[in-house]
């Protein structure tokens, strides 16, 4: 006879003062199981791409301050003192405030309605930042090229006379640095460029196809967002050991292997993804190759990190720790390619041959980035809680990092994630799934308390006998209904004939009368369903959403 083991959810309360939006009774959770994180990510996976209108201007408005900020970041190459070039740097600081703030300015106005505005102003604002980049190149190159003409020239001015006596080693000084913001803003530009096309491609995309050809045509997309779903995965199962959900006879190696192993995780994608398309093999494959390598790269860094003979070695690994000590190794890999024509390989014997190569420090490089802007997004969300001695375990998982992007710029496809691009899809997946799966909302938290529990209902239009489990479902929905203090009678499962469980769409009138009979008989004023896309894009789901609005 099988048992159910409940678990009490433990929650952490935010820090009202720090909210500014309305939920003040927000909440997170800190004790979801590693399985069940990874599989609501992927359950997400399709909904990534699924954007209207609205989420594409959201999306411009955030590409906008992320240019802003980008830029910002590089423009004290123009700040400092530059000779003869002095009043072009000072005219192109003028022209590049302007852009900003008079952007602002429109967002004052009522005509925030307009659909497109946001990207618009995206553009606009990226063409005139391209063409002061043009004027600045422009008229210093011609001024650099007129005073290597003429050592000693004048330059007239309305009111006063000033000649310029540099020396040439001042003079190359001020130009490198001029034509260094140029080259970085200008791969700045390119990053957001290519952001934006994405986000336009994807939203327009799934309107006339499938997801699945979206990915199967964006590989890249793909596997960049499983190796993102697996690191928030690994990232949490660390943050758990932190806070003792483990057992703590086990080192953090043997449980790593033990729950992520290849065959739990091939099964959790598989069961998540059960669309019967005709491409679902090579997308199912792409997503699990992508989070495999990942897995096998952490496992490789968590076993070289206990087989040093160092003091850190006797505590248990965070991920903090993780991301410092492949930092680490880093350096100390680059130090040995530098240094391995003049030293024999046996003095380095503690590292594998293949970890000497360009590319094994390059996919460290780009991991060690995505872990980064991983632990930032979630340290800046645990900062809001509530002041407790868990917080304070919880910040030292998850740490705060200063990434210079300018320091990875490079073409280089496999240093993703510390671009722009990369950082984007980052936060574009910790906004539209992982804040989901944490956060708990005032209404099912203050469900327990409730006292009128008698005026709510569960209405669950179908069995889900699709299986053959449908009474087995019946059995285990009645029990979850229970033991969250629902009213016994208030939960009914129907099994019509006519909406049966499976990979269709329900006839939305039909489901309208049904639900608009029930709403009369229980005097039912508020219903809470499914949203358009329903779970992972289920057609019963989305026939519902449509019937009741």
């Amino acid at each position: 006879m099988s048992k159910v083991i409940y678990v009490e959810t433990m929650y952490m309360l935010m820090n009202k003062s720090l909210i500014f939006i309305d939920r003040n009774n927000e909440e997170i959770i800190i004790n979801i199981p590693v399985t069940y994180v990874l599989s609501n990510l992927l359950s997400s996976l399709k909904k990534t791409v699924t954007y209207n209108t609205d989420d594409l201007n959201n999306s411009c408005n955030v590409l906008i301050k992320m240019l802003h900020l980008d830029l910002l970041k590089i423009l004290y190459n123009l700040q400092y003192h530059h000779g003869i070039f002095n009043g072009i740097t000072e005219k192109y600081l003028i022209e590049f405030r302007n852009i900003f703030v008079k952007r602002q300015k429109t967002n004052t106005e009522d005509n925030n309605d307009m659909i497109w505005e946001e990207c618009f102003v995206l553009k606009k604002s990226i063409d005139k930042i391209m063409n002061i980049n043009s004027f600045l190149l422009t008229k210093s190159r011609n001024r650099y090229m007129d005073y290597l003409q003429n050592r000693r020239k004048r330059y007239r001015d309305i009111l006063f006379m000033i000649t310029y006596n540099v020396s040439d080693i001042n003079l190359n000084t001020y130009i490198k640095s001029i034509y260094n913001y140029i080259h970085i803003s200008t791969k700045i530009i390119e990053d957001i460029q290519y952001i934006y096309n994405q986000e336009v491609y994807a939203t327009f995309f799934v309107r006339t196809e499938l997801i699945e050809t979206y990915f199967l045509r964006n590989p890249k997309q793909l596997k960049n967002t499983c190796s993102i779903y697996i690191m928030i995965t690994i990232s949490w199962f660390f943050n758990q050991i932190n806070i003792g959900m483990y057992n703590k006879n086990k080192n953090v190696y043997d449980l790593f292997k033990e729950k992520f192993s290849k065959s739990n995780v091939k099964q959790i994608i598989n069961s998540i993804y059960t669309n019967n398309v005709e491409n679902k093999t090579n997308i199912l494959q792409i997503c699990n190759d992508s989070m495999t390598n990942t897995i096998e790269l952490i496992k490789k860094v968590i076993k070289n990190y206990y087989k040093q003979n160092n003091v850190l070695s006797n505590y248990n690994i965070n991920f903090a720790g993780l991301i410092k000590f492949i930092d680490i190794q880093i350096l100390r890999m680059k130090f040995i390619q530098s240094t391995l024509e003049k030293q024999p390989l046996i003095e380095y014997d503690t590292l594998n041959d293949d970890h000497l190569n360009n590319d094994s420090i390059i996919k460290r490089e780009n991991m060690v980035c995505m872990m980064k802007y991983i632990s930032n997004k979630i340290n800046t969300y645990i900062s809001l809680l509530k002041k407790s001695d868990l917080q304070t375990i919880m910040l030292q998982n998850y740490d705060k990092y200063n990434i210079y992007l300018d320091t990875y710029f490079t073409h280089n496809e496999n240093v993703f994630f510390c671009s722009s691009p990369g950082q984007y899809l980052i936060i574009k997946i910790f906004f539209y799934s992982f804040f989901n799966i944490i956060n708990i909302y005032e209404f099912f938290f203050f469900f327990f308390f409730l006292k009128k529990k008698k005026n709510i209902f569960l209405l669950c239009l179908s069995n889900g006998n699709y299986y053959g489990y449908g009474n087995i479902r019946e059995q285990e929905l009645y029990k979850v209904w229970s033991y969250i203090g629902g009213e016994k009678n208030n939960c009914h499962i129907w099994n019509d004939n006519k909406i049966q469980d499976g990979w269709l769409y329900w006839d939305e009138k039909y489901i309208f009368k049904l639900i608009k009979d029930y709403c009369i008989q229980y005097d039912i004023k508020t219903i809470f369903t499914f949203d358009n896309y329903g779970v992972s894009g289920h057609p019963n789901h989305i026939s519902a959403y449509k019937s009741i609005r």
